[in-house]
């Protein structure tokens, strides 16, 4: 049955930019369009910090509730479930995070996706 789906990520410190940067590499990757709304089954929105549809997802994003971050969606009928979503997010959200750090030390990273998630290599100037 459609419903719209809430729970609670692991990651205990929201930054809006880095969840806005997070879901563009997550769409970009799974061929979603980045939004600021999710739906359900019904084509009702819910309002996100930043969400992404496409051809199989009908829409996944991310909310901040009293500073934590929200799983926002509704898997009914989809591929990807909402477990699916939460981890490829949580995974894209900390490298998301480690490459900025490593960006404000001067290195210049890789991310790419490897069986077990997400492999973050930072280069400094040789």
């Amino acid at each position: 049955m459609s419903h719209m789906l809430r729970a609670m990520l692991k990651i205990t410190t929201a930054n809006e930019q880095l969840v806005k940067a997070a879901m563009e590499q997550l769409a970009k990757e799974l061929g979603g369009i980045v939004t600021q709304y999710v739906k359900d089954f019904y084509g009702r929105r819910t309002n996100v910090v930043a969400g992404m549809y496409g051809d199989d997802i009908r829409g996944f994003g991310v909310a901040i509730e009293r500073g934590r971050l929200v799983a926002v969606g509704d898997d009914y009928g989809c591929r990807m479930t909402m477990g699916e979503f939460m981890k490829k997010f949580t995974q894209t959200y900390q490298a998301v995070a480690v490459q900025a750090a490593l960006a404000q030390m001067g290195y210049q990273t890789n991310t790419t996706r490897v069986e077990t998630g997400l492999r973050v290599i930072g280069v400094r100037g040789v």
